[in-house]
């Protein structure tokens, strides 16, 4: 089964790239306009990653953001390149990444390919979190992923010193499988 992705349609020439970049790179892809009704798109979808091609500042992108972080679902975000900062934008939008724009259709597509595998191996060790903390820990088991010896991840959450014991053969099956793709 391919993995879902969601493409707004808020800025069309580029969502039309990406999701013909998206279609090519295997996923199952879907177009979500204005008029659709958001909750409902991703709710029956149940997508892996929503690509927002335009429209961040729009309430009804808000609300759209607000289903995905409930239903768990990774978010990238296309940014306008005369956005003053676009690094807070995303960190206030709560979006899992972003890519200024023009955006080259071939990379959005592996960006997503990563937040996609990102979710997954998020879902398999238990990891669970959009902060910038979270993320930066799931980079580190990606990156420690052909390492054949067990690791231990230790850092502190909310509720004080955590420790996480990853078995990187955990995360070198995701590598795999991505490679194989």
């Amino acid at each position: 089964m391919s993995d879902r992705v969601l493409v707004t349609a808020a800025d069309l020439d580029p969502a039309v790239r990406v999701n013909a970049a998206l279609e090519q790179a295997g996923f199952d892809t879907a177009m979500l306009t204005a008029y659709d009704d958001a909750r409902d798109a991703v709710t029956r979808r149940d997508p892996d990653c929503l690509v927002l091609t335009g429209g961040l500042h729009e309430p009804a992108t808000a609300r759209l953001l607000a289903t995905a972080r409930e239903r768990a679902v990774s978010t990238l975000g296309l940014v306008e390149s005369t956005e003053p900062d676009p690094k807070r934008l995303a960190a206030e939008l709560g979006l899992t990444a972003f890519v200024e724009k023009p955006a080259d259709p071939a990379e959005v597509a592996l960006l997503v390919r990563r937040l996609v595998d990102r979710r997954k191996l998020q879902q398999r060790t238990g990891i669970i979190g959009e902060a910038p903390a979270i993320q930066e820990v799931l980079v580190k088991i990606e990156q420690m992923a052909p390492v054949t010896a067990t690791v231990l991840i230790e850092g502190e959450s909310g509720r004080g010193r955590s420790w996480w014991r990853v078995r990187s053969t955990i995360s070198r099956r995701a590598v795999a499988k991505r490679s194989s793709t």
